[in-house]
């Protein structure tokens, strides 16, 4: 069975954020104050449930995730404001 390359994207528009995420081992992992961007490679299995948060960590931001299945976009979410949070997750469908 071919495994999918998930892709876990994250920019932020006005400081530095915090990124909440499950992994390729299916565990909740957290990393703080990143400046920019930050991605997250992975080869996904039958079991992975796929979960991506991100809060901005200053007032006025723009923060914007990307759940990506091998190309396909599975989930894009954009939010703006004060110590904005985006949040998105998807399940891998297997023929």
């Amino acid at each position: 069975m071919k495994r999918n390359k998930i892709r876990y994207l994250v920019e932020c528009e006005g400081g530095s954020f915090n990124v909440t995420y499950k992994d390729k081992k299916n565990e909740i992992k957290q990393i703080q104050k990143i400046k920019k961007r930050w991605k997250y490679f992975f080869r996904a299995n039958r079991e992975n449930y796929l979960y991506l948060s991100a809060q901005a960590n200053s007032k006025n931001a723009e923060i914007k995730i990307k759940i990506k299945n091998n190309r396909e976009i599975l989930k894009t979410v954009t939010k703006k404001g004060d110590y904005c949070v985006a949040t998105a997750s998807a399940e891998l469908l297997f023929v």
